[in-house]
């Protein structure tokens, strides 16, 4: 056999394609080969049911994610061909699929898999209550397979958790654009008196079309099964629970949400999630320093006093000294007054010719900031119609220079922009060199062994 045909017959058997891309500035590789790559997914989820399997009116199209209390698919309708998702009931401390049915692994786990079945239908039930645009829409639920499936709107986008990933911290126009719709949902929770329990990037998802967020995954009825069965992953989420989720008996509302809502700020601020719960609350038990350090003593910039203040504020350990409610949590997160003065003192040293001024007028102005509001209200305040006019007319001018090269802070954000797309490219480039060299490796070794 030629050096050539072995590895022609190399390339096509263990490569049958290469495809590389960038779509919505990620690269997306996809190799596949004899070995049945396409299975890939479910072979990965190896107690989630295979593509193609029937699900009531449902036919499963691929795992979209799975974790200790169950399994999420994309499934079709066999009739209206409507994608959704559906959660499915498989706690697999205590459960396991044979065949397609799910059963609990023993008859002492019978019980326990029994009660979080209805723990996780009532929360269904409960779920499907709520139409808010940022909370996820259940849309049935139904019991096959000895296990039960709740059936939601599916989402196409991105979550948070792997947008946090690629891009590692967020400016807090973009933070604000994310908390402040979740926060919104989430009053709609605790105002008919339930908690979600579980809020954490992983948790919400940003979709496609117009970059809205969506929280999904309420935990409620699996932190119930986590407590009866005392696993603490069930439980709790490391970073972004508060104490009480690790006691049996903690008080536990809408200040818990808030505690999760302040962590996932945190790691949106700095890169990182807080510290532990369980490791703050033990190192102050040994009479030593909190390990956690408040953002505002921090020295971090670029962010708001408010919006530091509110996450420092809603990340204190002893639930009393948080927020109770959402409505105070975002009163301190809002920061009008801070806004207000700022707009002011920016506003008189633009009309002065302050070009810095004027600058970061325009960028408060571009980013929805309330800019011109908080003109007039100033002008009000000191009674001078005219002011208000010339505050308005200042920031509609500077407006219209955003996007020059003077902006340093655009100069930065474009060039990260553009290191990025390099990286992008020649990320395919190395992709496509790499596989290169195993199909030319690979070649060489079979003509070495056919000859």
């Amino acid at each position: 056999m030629s050096r050539r045909r072995a590895s022609n017959v190399a390339e096509s058997v263990v490569v049958a394609g290469i495809w590389a891309g960038v779509a919505e500035r990620r690269v997306v590789v996809v190799v596949w080969g004899v070995l049945g790559c396409q299975a890939m997914n479910t072979q990965e989820h190896k107690q989630a049911l295979s593509a193609g399997s029937g699900l009531g009116s449902y036919r499963v199209v691929r795992v979209l994610g799975a974790g200790g209390f169950g399994v999420t698919y994309l499934c079709e309708h066999a009739r209206l061909g409507v994608q959704v998702a559906v959660k499915e009931y498989l706690p697999n401390e205590i459960a396991v699929r044979d065949g397609s049915q799910v059963h609990p692994k023993s008859t002492g786990d019978r019980e326990g898999f029994d009660w979080g079945l209805s723990r996780f239908l009532e929360e269904a039930r409960t779920l499907a209550r709520f139409e808010h645009p940022n909370v996820v829409r259940v849309r049935d639920c139904f019991e096959a397979n000895n296990t039960a499936y709740i059936v939601m709107d599916y989402e196409d986008g991105e979550a948070l958790d792997r947008l946090l990933r690629r891009l590692g911290t967020l400016t807090e126009v973009q933070l604000r654009r994310v908390v402040l719709p979740v926060a919104d949902g989430l009053r709609q929770v605790h105002t008919a008196g339930f908690l979600h329990r579980d809020v954490k990037p992983s948790n919400i998802f940003v979709r496609r079309s117009n970059e809205s967020p969506v929280l999904l995954d309420f935990g409620s009825a699996r932190q119930a099964l986590g407590r009866r069965s005392r696993s603490m992953t069930a439980i709790a989420s490391a970073g972004y629970s508060p104490p009480e989720q690790y006691e049996s008996q903690g008080d536990q509302g809408a200040w818990t949400d808030i505690y999760a809502l302040s962590a996932l700020c945190h790691r949106a601020i700095t890169g990182k999630a807080p510290v532990e719960a369980p490791r703050r609350t033990g190192q102050l038990a040994r009479s030593r320093a909190d390990p956690h350090i408040d953002l505002a003593d921090a020295g971090v910039a670029g962010y708001s006093s408010g919006l530091l203040e509110a996450v420092d504020c809603g990340l204190r350990l002893v639930e009393t000294e948080r927020p109770q409610s959402l409505d105070d949590w975002l009163a301190q997160l809002e920061e009008r007054h801070d806004m207000r003065t700022a707009a002011r003192s920016y506003r008189d040293a633009a009309e002065q010719g302050d070009a810095t001024a004027q600058m970061t007028l325009a960028h408060l102005h571009r980013d929805g900031e309330g800019v011109a509001k908080d003109a007039h209200e100033a002008a009000r305040e000191h009674g001078s119609g005219s002011a208000v006019r010339s505050g308005s007319r200042t920031a509609e001018r500077m407006g219209q220079h955003v996007g020059t090269s003077h902006d340093p802070a655009l100069k930065t954000s474009l060039w990260q922009q553009l290191t990025s797309k390099v990286r992008g490219f020649f990320s395919v480039v190395w992709t496509v060199v790499q596989a290169a060299f195993w199909i030319y490796l690979i070649g060489l070794l079979a003509s070495i062994f056919f000859d």
